[in-house]
């Protein structure tokens, strides 16, 4: 991509600078034409000026001799030199022409793609003519994890939208169940384009429990549950075709056996070219926790779906008591331990983007 975005922009220059070189020739030949124009008529004039004043010396002098001396003595009136082409251009005129350039040469960057305009305003902003805040990275349904690590990296962080962070515009945090907050984050996809974005969506009515406990508890309040959760996970859904139409990346994140996996709408983003589903254990990114004996590994199988496939061979490392490689226990994620186990593990976060 970087290869055909510079072509591009080797071919946006070269159409600049013939458009400008011809503006240029335009300008000189239009300023020749007006010269010449403005010297015939002055150096006419001049000569019927002089021929003029022959004829009123010769005759001043027939009719009064004493004065012809003094008259034939004096120097004949010089033509008038002609105006400079460039004091007869008005400043009005001198504003219209440049305009004119401009507008040629907006229009042949208007005709390039936006990934040349994206390049175009890189080039400016080194220039320091321009203001470019570029997005590497954005996380969805999320507080600043991979956001708040990727700058060691040397990528640009950009945002990270969960009900744990504050709109600075309205001082109320990102509660995605107000549509005007969903309308506001899409706007905000689309205004900065994230080169990944990164989805982690609720998952409590999804969970393997959840499933196993449908038919206990209060029925209605278990389907409002679930259809919260699937507005949610829909939003996100959205968000990620919105990164596919534009050609840029997402990473979708659930457990593994989330029932969620089985919705029509991750289905058929699944079913997209380049989009595919690997399952990583955080074992093997050394997630850790601690349970009634002593710390250990936790497996927390993972489902990831990206357009991604670097990044999924990055996500998808997998324990390794499978094939009796360094043998290690598990801590189970129960009494509250799940909630610590939402963060990262660091070598996940470098395997994202090593």
């Amino acid at each position: 991509m970087k290869a055909t975005v510079a072509r591009r922009n080797v071919y946006i220059e070269k159409k600049v600078a013939e458009e400008f070189a011809g503006q240029q020739a335009k300008k000189s030949k239009t300023s020749h034409e007006q010269t010449s124009a403005q010297s015939v008529p002055a150096s006419a004039t001049g000569a019927d000026d002089s021929k003029k004043r022959r004829v009123e010396i010769q005759s001043q002098s027939q009719a009064n001799p004493q004065t012809s001396a003094s008259s034939s003595s004096a120097a004949p009136v010089a033509a008038q030199p002609a105006v400079s082409a460039k004091r007869q251009l008005e400043p009005s005129s001198m504003l219209e022409d440049d305009d004119e350039d401009m507008l040629s040469i907006c229009n042949l960057i208007k005709e390039s793609a936006e990934a040349d305009i994206d390049s175009l305003c890189q080039e400016l902003k080194v220039l320091g003519l321009f203001s470019v805040k570029r997005n590497d990275v954005s996380e969805i349904y999320s507080r600043p994890r991979v956001t708040a690590y990727v700058a060691r990296l040397g990528l640009s962080p950009g945002f990270a939208l969960d009900l744990t962070v504050i709109d600075p515009d309205d001082g109320q945090p990102w509660d995605f169940d107000n549509p005007e907050k969903r309308a506001k984050a899409l706007r905000k996809v689309q205004r900065e384009k994230p080169m990944l974005l990164i989805g982690s969506p609720m998952c409590t009515a999804f969970s393997l429990l959840q499933a196993l406990s449908k038919n206990k508890g209060d029925g209605q309040k278990k389907k409002q549950l679930f259809a919260r959760a699937l507005k949610h996970i829909r939003f996100c859904v959205s968000l990620y075709w919105e990164q596919i139409k534009h050609g840029r990346y997402f990473l979708h994140e659930h457990p593994a056996s989330a029932t969620s996996w089985k919705l029509t709408d991750i289905k058929q983003l699944l079913l997209h070219p380049g989009v595919v589903k690997v399952v990583g254990h955080m074992c093997a990114y050394g997630m850790k926790s601690v349970d009634e004996k002593f710390e250990g590994l936790v497996k927390k199988p993972t489902g990831w779906l990206t357009n991604s496939p670097y990044i999924a061979e990055q996500v998808s490392a997998l324990c390794s008591n499978r094939w009796k490689g360094q043998l290690h226990r598990h801590v189970h994620l129960r009494s509250g331990r799940a909630k610590a186990a939402e963060v990262y593990p660091l070598k996940t976060l470098r395997g994202h983007f090593k």
